[in-house]
């Protein structure tokens, strides 16, 4: 029991230093011009260039 507590107590102390770094973001490559991608990047240039989703899309969250 006794090495277990002291077990507990190495994994709390250990996960109190433990920091989370960012993410690598995504990227597309639009004619050879690679842009990074972060929450809704391409909503502005879908609209600019009147592009309409296909009759046929699944919109899913489990890409």
């Amino acid at each position: 029991m006794k090495i277990f507590n002291l077990l507990i107590l190495l994994m709390i102390s250990v996960s109190l230093k433990c920091f989370a770094t960012g993410q690598i973001p995504d990227s597309i490559t639009i004619k050879n011009i690679e842009y990074r991608l972060h929450t809704n990047p391409l909503k502005n240039y879908l609209a600019k260039i009147n592009w309409q989703q296909p009759d046929n899309i699944s919109i899913s969250t489990a890409n």
